[in-house]
């Protein structure tokens, strides 16, 4: 079978022996995954943290057909359409042992630590699959994103409501003015994220970006855009100010390393939520995030509420998959497909996307 790895800081097609199965295992025959931002941070060497083992193949968004099983897995049958979910926590750990498995102190990644989706088939271990039913293929490899954005999703709401609750009533309620929602990064997870928040809290949605590629996407959720450059930080900070009133209600930062700039944006008591990864981001937010802290802030003579927010916990996959049953849901993801390239042209998505000149690209088998 083929897959991709990387090895001596350069990314392969090798051609690898088939997966023998074991007790534990199923091996999956893939059909389709998508490119993450992580796997480009991965590839191109300036992920946020290096967990990669060299010669693993790839890849941990994609779905697959049971091809084989043995005969204490029941759960399955050959041929039934999957989903997985990437994590593999010890479960032995002190954040294990109180159920916050995405913060495992051991965690394994499924393409970065075990064999994942961007080779023809993957041995998976039969708890980290999820029964897709009726779901085509192409939506099971948005479970994980989808996953992950409703765990964040879930995260600011939850925060929000126990500290606006009777404001809240009348948001949910339409009857009091939907709060400012700024995403700073119009990203897949960024526009996935502000979907969510737009459908759960009545939201207006403004996105920051400077790609124009992704700025004709996060049309799908807002016509609010605007364009932050670097050194013009104050027109921007300027700009958030008119359109949300006096400072955004929630700062979404996806991008991973800007939070001083959440915090410049923010009203007064607002909330800032840390959403993506990014290597050697300042005031350490990498940490903040990978261990969902939860803190106050005071910036600028403003205190404003910080909430990270890592993976998502096996609850949110099944969640994922009742979500995307929805077809407005499946639109809106299908939405942002920017391309789709056979396995053997993994390397031209990745240079679509490091130029900037794609949004989620799908792989096919």
């Amino acid at each position: 079978m083929k897959g991709w790895i990387i090895k001596d800081k350069k990314l392969q097609l090798v051609d690898r022996p088939m997966p023998l199965l074991t007790r534990e295992t199923i091996l999956v025959d893939n059909k389709i995954a998508a490119i993450c931002g992580s796997d480009i941070g991965t590839i191109l060497n300036f992920g946020a943290v290096d967990i990669y083992k060299e010669g693993i193949i790839l890849g941990h968004e994609f779905a697959g057909a049971v091809r084989q099983i043995n005969s204490l897995n029941f759960k399955f049958e050959f041929g039934d359409k999957v989903a997985v979910n990437p994590y593999i926590p010890c479960k032995k750990c002190f954040n294990c042992k109180n159920k916050n498995f995405n913060l495992c102190e051991n965690l394994k990644i499924i393409g970065a630590h075990i064999n994942g989706g961007f080779g023809e088939y993957s041995l998976m271990p039969a708890e980290n699959l999820i029964p897709l039913g009726d779901l085509l293929f192409e939506l099971g490899c948005f479970v994980q994103p989808v996953a992950c954005a409703l765990a964040a999703t879930e995260k600011l709401v939850t925060d929000f409501e126990r500290s606006l609750s009777e404001q809240m009533k009348k948001i949910l309620a339409k009857d009091a003015k939907p709060p400012n929602i700024l995403i700073l990064g119009g990203g897949p997870m960024g526009l996935i994220i502000g979907y969510m928040c737009k459908e759960t809290l009545n939201a207006k949605i403004i996105v920051a970006e400077t790609n124009w590629q992704r700025k004709k996407y996060a049309l799908n959720i807002t016509t609010e855009i605007l364009a932050p450059l670097k050194d013009q930080e104050k027109v921007f900070l300027n700009q958030v100010d008119i359109k949300t009133d006096g400072g955004a209600d929630i700062v979404v930062d996806t991008a991973g390393n800007l939070l001083t700039l959440a915090q410049k944006c923010a009203k007064e008591k607002g909330r800032i939520l840390l959403f993506g990864l990014k290597k050697g981001a300042e005031k350490n937010q990498y940490e903040l995030t990978r261990r969902e802290a939860q803190f106050y802030s005071w910036s600028d003579g403003k205190q404003c509420r910080v909430l990270g927010s890592f993976l998502a916990l096996p609850y949110h996959f099944n969640q994922a998959i009742e979500w995307m049953k929805n077809s407005n849901h499946q639109n809106f993801m299908r939405s942002l497909v920017s391309h789709k390239i056979p396995l053997s042209e993994l390397e031209k998505g990745v240079s679509l996307l490091q130029k900037g000149e794609a949004m989620k690209v799908l792989v096919t088998y």
